[in-house]
């Protein structure tokens, strides 16, 4: 599960403000965010995060550690 939506409402962005500065269509961000999109360009993984000020790491290939 990657953390894109998250990453992107704590930029304070709208799907398609995200999508223009990452260089990609609207409906790519939502089917990443609807994990609905299984082949993935790592170019478009690059542009968001680059977009986001993070690395592809964080928002697509970490897990969220839950505290109890």
């Amino acid at each position: 599960m990657n953390r894109l939506k998250e990453f992107r409402e704590k930029a304070k962005l709208t799907q398609q403000e995200l999508a223009n500065r990452a260089g990609i269509s609207r409906a790519t961000i939502i089917d990443i965010e609807n994990n609905s999109k299984a082949d993935i360009k790592v170019s478009t993984l690059i542009a968001l995060a680059d977009a986001l000020n993070s690395d592809p790491g964080t928002i697509f290939f970490s897990t969220k550690v839950k505290h109890a």
